[in-house]
Protein backbone atom coordinates (compact mmCIF):
# COMPACT_ATOMS: atom_id res chain seq x y z
CA UNK A 1 0.00 0.00 0.00
CA UNK A 2 1.07 3.61 -0.91
CA UNK A 3 2.26 5.95 2.13
CA UNK A 4 0.52 9.37 0.91
CA UNK A 5 2.53 11.74 1.45
CA UNK A 6 2.02 15.40 3.07
CA UNK A 7 0.47 17.60 0.72
CA UNK A 8 1.46 21.73 0.52
CA UNK A 9 -0.90 23.61 1.37
CA UNK A 10 -0.02 26.14 -1.77
CA UNK A 11 0.38 23.19 -4.60
CA UNK A 12 -3.00 21.33 -3.23
CA UNK A 13 -5.33 20.41 -5.84
CA UNK A 14 -8.99 20.89 -4.91
CA UNK A 15 -12.19 19.82 -6.80
CA UNK A 16 -14.32 23.11 -7.12
CA UNK A 17 -17.65 21.23 -7.60
CA UNK A 18 -17.71 18.87 -4.47
CA UNK A 19 -16.61 21.18 -1.83
CA UNK A 20 -13.20 21.85 -2.48
CA UNK A 21 -12.52 18.55 -1.80
CA UNK A 22 -8.71 18.03 -1.87
CA UNK A 23 -7.46 15.16 -4.29
CA UNK A 24 -3.71 15.66 -4.14
CA UNK A 25 -0.95 17.93 -5.52
CA UNK A 26 -0.75 19.70 -8.87
CA UNK A 27 0.70 17.76 -11.43
CA UNK A 28 2.59 19.93 -13.86
CA UNK A 29 3.88 18.22 -17.10
CA UNK A 30 4.97 19.23 -20.49
CA UNK A 31 3.27 17.01 -23.45
CA UNK A 32 6.45 16.86 -25.70
CA UNK A 33 4.61 15.22 -28.17
CA UNK A 34 7.66 12.93 -29.02
CA UNK A 35 10.00 15.90 -29.60
CA UNK A 36 12.18 14.94 -27.25
CA UNK A 37 12.57 10.97 -28.83
CA UNK A 38 15.75 12.40 -31.76
CA UNK A 39 15.82 8.63 -32.73
CA UNK A 40 14.81 7.49 -36.07
CA UNK A 41 11.40 5.85 -36.41
CA UNK A 42 11.63 2.45 -37.36
CA UNK A 43 9.60 1.89 -40.18
CA UNK A 44 8.12 4.96 -42.91
CA UNK A 45 5.92 6.44 -40.58
CA UNK A 46 5.44 6.39 -36.93
CA UNK A 47 5.13 8.15 -33.49
CA UNK A 48 8.18 8.97 -31.63
CA UNK A 49 8.16 7.94 -27.75
CA UNK A 50 6.74 11.26 -25.82
CA UNK A 51 3.83 12.51 -24.23
CA UNK A 52 0.74 13.22 -26.22
CA UNK A 53 -2.35 15.17 -25.85
CA UNK A 54 -5.12 13.70 -28.23
CA UNK A 55 -4.95 16.77 -30.59
CA UNK A 56 -1.21 16.00 -30.78
CA UNK A 57 -1.61 12.28 -31.89
CA UNK A 58 -3.86 13.62 -33.91
CA UNK A 59 -1.03 15.79 -35.35
CA UNK A 60 1.06 13.13 -35.70
CA UNK A 61 -1.27 11.14 -37.61
CA UNK A 62 -1.09 13.61 -40.47
CA UNK A 63 1.83 12.20 -42.33
CA UNK A 64 -0.17 9.40 -43.55
CA UNK A 65 -2.77 11.68 -44.70
CA UNK A 66 -0.86 14.61 -46.57
CA UNK A 67 1.15 11.52 -48.36
CA UNK A 68 -1.90 10.28 -49.95
CA UNK A 69 -3.16 13.93 -50.74
CA UNK A 70 -0.08 14.89 -52.45
CA UNK A 71 -0.11 11.68 -54.56
CA UNK A 72 -3.41 12.10 -55.45
CA UNK A 73 -2.39 15.35 -57.24
CA UNK A 74 -4.02 18.41 -58.53
CA UNK A 75 -8.58 17.97 -58.10
CA UNK A 76 -10.10 17.93 -61.06
CA UNK A 77 -12.36 21.40 -61.54
CA UNK A 78 -15.77 21.56 -60.20
CA UNK A 79 -14.92 18.42 -57.28
CA UNK A 80 -14.31 18.96 -53.65
CA UNK A 81 -10.59 18.90 -51.97
CA UNK A 82 -9.36 15.74 -51.85
CA UNK A 83 -8.26 16.44 -48.13
CA UNK A 84 -11.74 17.37 -47.67
CA UNK A 85 -13.58 14.19 -49.67
CA UNK A 86 -10.97 12.03 -47.22
CA UNK A 87 -11.65 13.82 -44.07
CA UNK A 88 -15.45 13.53 -44.73
CA UNK A 89 -14.68 9.35 -44.81
CA UNK A 90 -12.77 9.45 -41.48
CA UNK A 91 -16.16 11.63 -40.05
CA UNK A 92 -18.56 8.71 -41.61
CA UNK A 93 -16.38 6.41 -39.82
CA UNK A 94 -16.49 8.00 -36.44
CA UNK A 95 -19.70 8.47 -36.07
CA UNK A 96 -21.94 5.54 -34.48
CA UNK A 97 -25.12 5.50 -37.35
CA UNK A 98 -23.63 5.50 -40.73
CA UNK A 99 -22.47 2.69 -42.94
CA UNK A 100 -18.94 3.44 -42.38
CA UNK A 101 -19.35 3.19 -38.57
CA UNK A 102 -16.84 1.24 -36.97
CA UNK A 103 -18.77 1.46 -33.97
CA UNK A 104 -22.30 0.82 -34.96
CA UNK A 105 -24.97 2.12 -32.41
CA UNK A 106 -28.63 2.52 -32.59
CA UNK A 107 -31.82 2.93 -30.68
CA UNK A 108 -32.84 1.62 -28.47
CA UNK A 109 -30.43 1.76 -26.26
CA UNK A 110 -29.44 0.77 -22.83
CA UNK A 111 -28.72 4.13 -20.33
CA UNK A 112 -25.02 2.78 -20.17
CA UNK A 113 -24.31 2.18 -24.09
CA UNK A 114 -26.33 5.60 -24.54
CA UNK A 115 -23.32 6.86 -22.49
CA UNK A 116 -20.68 5.03 -24.91
CA UNK A 117 -22.62 6.07 -28.25
CA UNK A 118 -23.06 10.39 -26.99
CA UNK A 119 -19.39 10.00 -25.83
CA UNK A 120 -18.56 8.39 -29.35
CA UNK A 121 -20.20 11.20 -31.38
CA UNK A 122 -18.43 13.73 -29.14
CA UNK A 123 -14.71 12.61 -29.60
CA UNK A 124 -15.28 12.16 -32.62
CA UNK A 125 -16.58 15.45 -33.85
CA UNK A 126 -13.59 16.87 -31.89
CA UNK A 127 -10.64 14.24 -33.94
CA UNK A 128 -12.22 15.61 -37.37
CA UNK A 129 -11.82 19.24 -36.37
CA UNK A 130 -8.40 18.38 -35.39
CA UNK A 131 -7.76 16.70 -38.67
CA UNK A 132 -9.16 19.27 -40.69
CA UNK A 133 -6.53 22.30 -38.86
CA UNK A 134 -3.62 19.80 -38.39
CA UNK A 135 -0.95 19.63 -41.58
CA UNK A 136 2.17 17.21 -41.16
CA UNK A 137 5.58 19.98 -41.12
CA UNK A 138 7.23 17.47 -43.18
CA UNK A 139 6.70 13.58 -44.82
CA UNK A 140 7.94 11.77 -47.43
CA UNK A 141 5.53 12.11 -50.12
CA UNK A 142 6.85 8.71 -51.63
CA UNK A 143 6.58 7.03 -48.24
CA UNK A 144 5.13 3.58 -48.39
CA UNK A 145 3.81 1.55 -45.55
CA UNK A 146 1.91 -2.07 -45.58
CA UNK A 147 -1.35 -2.07 -43.70
CA UNK A 148 -3.59 -4.87 -43.48
CA UNK A 149 -7.26 -4.13 -44.27
CA UNK A 150 -9.25 -3.72 -41.15
CA UNK A 151 -12.79 -3.53 -42.67
CA UNK A 152 -13.23 0.61 -42.48
CA UNK A 153 -14.98 0.75 -45.20
CA UNK A 154 -14.89 4.13 -48.14
CA UNK A 155 -17.91 6.40 -48.98
CA UNK A 156 -19.04 5.76 -52.30
CA UNK A 157 -18.00 8.58 -53.48
CA UNK A 158 -14.46 7.91 -52.40
CA UNK A 159 -14.32 4.42 -54.25
CA UNK A 160 -13.43 5.68 -57.44
CA UNK A 161 -10.89 8.60 -55.84
CA UNK A 162 -8.52 5.59 -54.24
CA UNK A 163 -9.36 2.87 -56.76
CA UNK A 164 -9.41 4.87 -59.74
CA UNK A 165 -6.70 6.53 -62.24
CA UNK A 166 -5.89 9.23 -59.92
CA UNK A 167 -4.31 6.56 -57.03
CA UNK A 168 -2.05 4.25 -56.93
CA UNK A 169 -2.01 0.42 -55.18
CA UNK A 170 -0.35 1.82 -51.92
CA UNK A 171 -2.12 5.26 -51.40
CA UNK A 172 -4.99 2.95 -49.93
CA UNK A 173 -2.50 1.12 -47.71
CA UNK A 174 -1.37 4.59 -46.02
CA UNK A 175 -4.98 5.71 -45.94
CA UNK A 176 -6.04 2.58 -44.55
CA UNK A 177 -3.86 3.12 -41.63
CA UNK A 178 -5.05 6.72 -40.92
CA UNK A 179 -8.76 5.66 -40.40
CA UNK A 180 -7.51 2.70 -38.12
CA UNK A 181 -5.05 5.37 -35.83
CA UNK A 182 -8.38 7.54 -36.05
CA UNK A 183 -10.50 4.69 -35.19
CA UNK A 184 -8.36 3.20 -32.20
CA UNK A 185 -7.86 7.02 -30.60
CA UNK A 186 -11.99 7.61 -31.04
CA UNK A 187 -12.27 4.57 -29.15
CA UNK A 188 -9.61 4.78 -26.52
CA UNK A 189 -10.87 8.04 -25.16
CA UNK A 190 -14.64 6.65 -24.51
CA UNK A 191 -13.31 6.45 -21.14
CA UNK A 192 -12.57 9.80 -19.97
CA UNK A 193 -15.35 12.78 -19.39
CA UNK A 194 -12.87 15.22 -20.52
CA UNK A 195 -10.67 13.29 -23.16
CA UNK A 196 -9.27 16.72 -24.89
CA UNK A 197 -6.72 17.14 -21.40
CA UNK A 198 -5.60 13.46 -21.10
CA UNK A 199 -1.66 12.93 -21.18
CA UNK A 200 -1.42 9.43 -23.26
CA UNK A 201 2.29 8.04 -23.18
CA UNK A 202 3.24 6.36 -26.33
CA UNK A 203 6.45 4.44 -26.46
CA UNK A 204 7.75 2.08 -29.99
CA UNK A 205 6.30 -1.20 -28.96
CA UNK A 206 4.01 -0.74 -31.85
CA UNK A 207 3.49 1.05 -35.25
CA UNK A 208 1.05 4.39 -33.30
CA UNK A 209 -1.38 3.31 -30.96
CA UNK A 210 -2.03 -0.37 -32.57
CA UNK A 211 -0.63 -1.81 -29.07
CA UNK A 212 -4.36 -1.03 -27.51
CA UNK A 213 -6.39 -3.00 -30.13
CA UNK A 214 -6.30 -6.42 -28.01
CA UNK A 215 -8.11 -3.85 -25.21
CA UNK A 216 -9.93 -2.01 -27.42
CA UNK A 217 -11.30 -5.64 -29.03
CA UNK A 218 -12.40 -6.80 -25.16
CA UNK A 219 -13.91 -3.41 -23.99
CA UNK A 220 -16.01 -3.35 -27.23
CA UNK A 221 -17.01 -6.52 -27.10
CA UNK A 222 -18.71 -6.23 -23.65
CA UNK A 223 -20.23 -2.99 -24.99
CA UNK A 224 -22.14 -4.54 -28.13
CA UNK A 225 -22.98 -8.37 -26.53
CA UNK A 226 -23.62 -6.75 -22.94
CA UNK A 227 -23.09 -3.33 -21.37
CA UNK A 228 -20.80 -1.24 -20.69
CA UNK A 229 -19.61 -1.46 -16.72
CA UNK A 230 -17.24 0.67 -14.44
CA UNK A 231 -14.90 -2.29 -14.10
CA UNK A 232 -14.62 -2.46 -18.23
CA UNK A 233 -14.06 1.33 -18.43
CA UNK A 234 -11.59 1.48 -16.09
CA UNK A 235 -9.31 -1.17 -17.06
CA UNK A 236 -9.85 0.24 -20.67
CA UNK A 237 -8.62 3.27 -19.11
CA UNK A 238 -5.58 1.55 -17.67
CA UNK A 239 -4.36 -0.30 -21.02
CA UNK A 240 -4.07 3.34 -22.24
CA UNK A 241 -2.46 5.16 -19.26
CA UNK A 242 -1.18 2.57 -16.97
CA UNK A 243 -1.12 -0.86 -18.25
CA UNK A 244 1.52 -2.36 -15.04
CA UNK A 245 -1.95 -1.91 -13.49
CA UNK A 246 -3.80 -4.49 -15.73
CA UNK A 247 -2.13 -7.11 -13.76
CA UNK A 248 -3.32 -6.21 -10.18
CA UNK A 249 -6.00 -8.74 -8.87
CA UNK A 250 -8.94 -5.85 -8.78
CA UNK A 251 -9.76 -3.29 -11.11
CA UNK A 252 -10.45 -0.67 -9.04
CA UNK A 253 -12.15 2.56 -9.20
CA UNK A 254 -9.53 4.71 -10.17
CA UNK A 255 -5.45 4.94 -10.15
CA UNK A 256 -2.54 7.36 -10.41
CA UNK A 257 -0.17 7.05 -13.12
CA UNK A 258 3.26 8.61 -13.96
CA UNK A 259 1.68 11.73 -15.63
CA UNK A 260 -1.81 12.48 -13.23
CA UNK A 261 -4.98 10.70 -11.36
CA UNK A 262 -8.10 8.82 -13.20
CA UNK A 263 -11.22 9.35 -10.63
CA UNK A 264 -14.88 8.56 -11.39
CA UNK A 265 -15.96 11.91 -13.11
CA UNK A 266 -18.94 12.31 -10.97
CA UNK A 267 -16.74 13.66 -8.21
CA UNK A 268 -15.91 16.57 -10.44
CA UNK A 269 -19.50 17.70 -10.58
CA UNK A 270 -21.90 18.81 -13.39
CA UNK A 271 -24.12 16.44 -15.38
CA UNK A 272 -23.32 13.01 -13.25
CA UNK A 273 -22.07 10.53 -15.63
CA UNK A 274 -22.81 6.94 -15.23
CA UNK A 275 -19.48 5.30 -16.21
CA UNK A 276 -17.10 7.91 -17.36
CA UNK A 277 -13.87 8.71 -15.56
CA UNK A 278 -11.87 12.22 -15.23
CA UNK A 279 -8.24 12.98 -16.07
CA UNK A 280 -7.05 15.44 -12.84
CA UNK A 281 -3.50 17.13 -13.41
CA UNK A 282 -2.31 15.42 -9.93
CA UNK A 283 -0.57 13.03 -7.73
CA UNK A 284 -1.57 11.64 -4.10
CA UNK A 285 1.87 10.46 -3.76
CA UNK A 286 4.75 12.50 -6.33
CA UNK A 287 7.18 9.42 -5.19
CA UNK A 288 4.86 6.58 -6.33
CA UNK A 289 4.16 6.25 -10.24
CA UNK A 290 1.54 3.86 -10.28
CA UNK A 291 -1.46 3.59 -7.33
CA UNK A 292 -4.86 1.65 -7.92
CA UNK A 293 -7.41 3.59 -5.86
CA UNK A 294 -9.47 0.04 -5.03
CA UNK A 295 -12.71 -0.35 -3.19
CA UNK A 296 -12.79 -1.44 0.51
CA UNK A 297 -15.55 -4.04 -0.08
CA UNK A 298 -15.29 -6.02 -3.12
CA UNK A 299 -18.55 -6.54 -3.36
CA UNK A 300 -21.11 -4.20 -1.40
CA UNK A 301 -23.13 -7.10 0.22
CA UNK A 302 -20.22 -8.12 2.61
CA UNK A 303 -20.59 -4.18 3.88
CA UNK A 304 -21.86 -3.76 7.29
CA UNK A 305 -25.17 -2.45 7.67
CA UNK A 306 -25.86 0.90 9.33
CA UNK A 307 -28.60 1.65 11.17
CA UNK A 308 -29.99 5.23 9.85
CA UNK A 309 -30.86 7.37 13.25
CA UNK A 310 -34.72 8.96 13.33
CA UNK A 311 -34.54 12.29 12.02
CA UNK A 312 -36.26 15.35 13.89
CA UNK A 313 -39.95 15.55 14.71
CA UNK A 314 -42.07 17.40 12.56
CA UNK A 315 -45.19 19.15 12.85
CA UNK A 316 -48.45 17.53 11.55
CA UNK A 317 -49.05 19.10 8.64
CA UNK A 318 -51.73 21.44 8.67
CA UNK A 319 -53.83 22.31 5.30
CA UNK A 320 -54.86 25.58 7.39
CA UNK A 321 -51.09 26.98 7.23
CA UNK A 322 -51.01 27.29 3.36
CA UNK A 323 -53.77 29.40 1.21
CA UNK A 324 -56.37 28.17 -0.32
CA UNK A 325 -56.15 27.14 -4.36
CA UNK A 326 -57.47 29.42 -6.60
CA UNK A 327 -60.57 28.57 -9.09
CA UNK A 328 -58.99 27.79 -12.55
CA UNK A 329 -60.98 28.14 -15.49
CA UNK A 330 -59.16 24.77 -16.84
CA UNK A 331 -61.71 22.84 -15.15
CA UNK A 332 -64.29 24.37 -17.16
CA UNK A 333 -62.51 23.54 -20.33
CA UNK A 334 -64.25 20.71 -22.63
CA UNK A 335 -62.55 18.91 -25.07
CA UNK A 336 -64.72 20.10 -27.37
CA UNK A 337 -63.94 23.51 -27.45
CA UNK A 338 -60.39 22.67 -27.65
CA UNK A 339 -60.55 20.64 -30.65
CA UNK A 340 -62.87 23.23 -32.16
CA UNK A 341 -60.34 25.83 -31.44
CA UNK A 342 -57.50 23.41 -32.63
CA UNK A 343 -59.20 22.58 -35.74
CA UNK A 344 -60.34 26.77 -36.84
CA UNK A 345 -57.12 28.42 -35.93
CA UNK A 346 -54.23 26.26 -35.26
CA UNK A 347 -53.72 28.09 -31.98
CA UNK A 348 -51.24 26.12 -29.41
CA UNK A 349 -52.50 26.95 -25.48
CA UNK A 350 -50.71 26.71 -22.67
CA UNK A 351 -52.06 27.79 -19.39
CA UNK A 352 -49.46 28.71 -16.33
CA UNK A 353 -52.10 31.11 -14.13
CA UNK A 354 -52.96 32.92 -17.40
CA UNK A 355 -54.28 32.17 -21.06
CA UNK A 356 -51.43 32.65 -23.42
CA UNK A 357 -51.23 31.84 -27.23
CA UNK A 358 -47.99 30.82 -28.93
CA UNK A 359 -46.84 29.19 -31.92
CA UNK A 360 -49.75 30.79 -34.11
CA UNK A 361 -49.50 29.63 -37.85
CA UNK A 362 -52.45 31.88 -39.28
CA UNK A 363 -54.70 34.63 -37.80
CA UNK A 364 -57.14 33.83 -35.54
CA UNK A 365 -60.55 34.22 -36.60
CA UNK A 366 -63.25 36.11 -34.83
CA UNK A 367 -65.07 33.42 -33.87
CA UNK A 368 -62.15 32.18 -32.41
CA UNK A 369 -61.67 35.00 -30.43
CA UNK A 370 -64.96 35.30 -28.94
CA UNK A 371 -64.97 31.23 -28.16
CA UNK A 372 -61.36 32.03 -25.99
CA UNK A 373 -63.22 34.82 -24.22
CA UNK A 374 -65.88 32.84 -23.38
CA UNK A 375 -63.88 30.21 -21.53
CA UNK A 376 -61.56 32.71 -20.10
CA UNK A 377 -63.06 35.75 -18.91
CA UNK A 378 -67.16 35.27 -18.22
CA UNK A 379 -66.67 35.71 -14.53
CA UNK A 380 -64.48 39.23 -14.91
CA UNK A 381 -66.28 40.93 -18.03
CA UNK A 382 -70.03 39.68 -18.48
CA UNK A 383 -71.38 42.56 -21.23
CA UNK A 384 -69.39 40.51 -23.80
CA UNK A 385 -71.71 37.50 -23.46
CA UNK A 386 -74.89 40.10 -24.37
CA UNK A 387 -72.90 40.52 -28.30
CA UNK A 388 -72.11 36.55 -28.72
CA UNK A 389 -74.74 36.09 -31.02
CA UNK A 390 -73.74 39.22 -33.31
CA UNK A 391 -70.24 38.21 -33.59
CA UNK A 392 -70.33 34.25 -34.36
CA UNK A 393 -72.62 35.43 -37.30
CA UNK A 394 -69.57 36.70 -38.78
Amino acid sequence: MAQITAMVATNVYRLSNLGNLAVGQWWRIHADGGMNDSQPVAEAWGLRSGIYTPRQLVEGFSPLLDAVVTRLGPDPPGTSPTRVRLLANVAANLATDTREATLRLSEPLDISRREIKQQATRIGKSLVQWAHESHAESFDPEMYLRSPCEGHLLLPSNVDLMFGDRSQPHLMQLFNEYMHQMVLLRDALLPFQNYEEVLIPVDRKARGIRHLESARSQFLAEVLTKHATQRGVVSYAKALLAPGLLRTASTGYGFQYAHGTVLPAFLAGGPTPLHLLQYIPAKLDTKVTDILFDYQFQDYYSAARVEIALGTQLAPFNPADFPPRVASPFKALKLSWLVALWTESRVSLSYDSSWTTENVSRSISVKSLVAIAILIWPHQNPPILAKVPKLLDR
